[in-house]
């Protein structure tokens, strides 16, 4: 029988670790990289901001391996954890998809590059997304009709970035080919309206739908085009939706951006999306201040509740920080800023 200590629970989709015991709020505060930029100087923030956190976390043999071993196991579509950053001197809540002054948000987002870390994971960014910023303010936005109907609306089940490429099937030099991340994590810095981030898994797809219908989807027969935050539209033509990596099954997905380029491939994403729509294939996850969630971008798909009847934009609306990670093979065969090494030319 396996023991856990008592601040691992798991369940079929996921891992939740409460961290509370651990002191990371005041590790993280007193850290010596408020002279830093998260968004100039992320790996150096990230560095120092790690080293203690791992000192930490060594403390409970159980957290420390499910953290560290989290990408190599392939285990869980996603990890959570509870209670890992103060929130208690945040702005206002961003209305206009601008981030506050850096200084203000240091905090949680140096512990979510941190904490990407101990799972094997380095941050990065698209020059082409959000103008290569690191970290995505995810919060009702108001500046233009695209920006509202964007960050309010209901997220249908999806991977992020499925234009990209799963970094094994390129070789060492990608041609600036775009790659997906293997995570991405989300930091919580409010959530009044207790909004959920919705969670599928590839095991249940795999259980429930036919075998001639999956080997339909794992032909390279699909047509991935960008998700809407890019600033540049791109697409990868002849890709599968699920594909084999080193005996491992993998998905890109989304229900607007994926599209079959036959009857065949049509209708294999059609008996996909109905088995997304069933609830009880649905998880749901409520983050709370403090929270971080890390999902598997390769075996989780993820949504949101709609959000458009609760923004208010007095500061306190929901807000969530986002960023990519990338394993150690990804990130070297992605294409840097000379002068910004996080910021990938894609």
């Amino acid at each position: 029988m396996r023991h856990l200590s008592r601040n691992v629970k798991l369940s079929s989709l996921g891992l939740t670790l409460d961290l509370s015991n651990f002191n990371l709020k005041d590790i993280i505060t007193k850290s010596k990289f408020t002279i830093y930029n998260q968004e100039i100087s992320p790996y150096i923030v990230k560095s120092i901001a790690e080293e203690n956190i791992r000192k930490q976390l060594a403390n409970d043999g159980n957290v420390y391996s499910e953290l560290s071993w989290f990408s190599e196991r392939q285990k869980y579509g996603y990890l959570l954890m509870r209670n890992c950053f103060s929130t208690t001197a945040l702005p206002p809540t961003p209305c206009n998809d601008e981030a506050p002054d850096t200084s203000l948000w240091i905090e949680p987002a140096s512990t979510l590059m941190a904490l990407l870390g101990v799972t094997g994971h380095t941050v990065s960014s698209y020059l082409n997304e959000m103008q290569g910023r690191l970290a995505h303010m995810v919060m009702p936005a108001k500046n233009n009709e695209k920006s509202w109907v964007r960050s309010t609306k209901s997220l249908s089940p999806h991977t992020e970035v499925v234009n990209g490429h799963w970094s094994e099937m390129l070789p060492d030099d990608t041609q600036n080919q775009i790659i997906a991340p293997e995570v991405f994590a989300l930091a919580c810095l409010r959530n009044p309206i207790q909004a959920a981030t919705t969670i599928w898994s590839l095991d249940d797809i795999l259980n429930n739908l036919s075998y001639s219908t999956i080997e339909q989807l794992m032909r390279p027969e699909y047509i991935a085009n960008s998700q809407s935050s890019f600033d540049v539209d791109s697409k990868i033509e002849n890709v599968s939706v699920i594909g084999d990596i080193n005996g491992r099954l993998v998905i890109r997905y989304s229900n607007s951006k994926l599209v079959g380029i036959n009857d065949a491939a049509n209708e294999a994403l059609e008996k996909l999306r109905k088995h997304l729509s069933d609830p009880q294939y649905i998880n749901k996850v409520v983050l709370q201040p403090g929270d971080i969630l890390i999902i598997n971008n390769r075996i989780a798909l993820h949504g949101r509740d709609n959000l458009s009847g609760s923004a208010n934009y007095d500061g306190n609306d929901r807000w969530l920080i986002r960023m990519y990670g990338f394993s150690h093979s990804s990130w070297k065969k992605l294409k840097h800023l000379p002068e910004k090494q996080h910021v990938v030319l894609a």
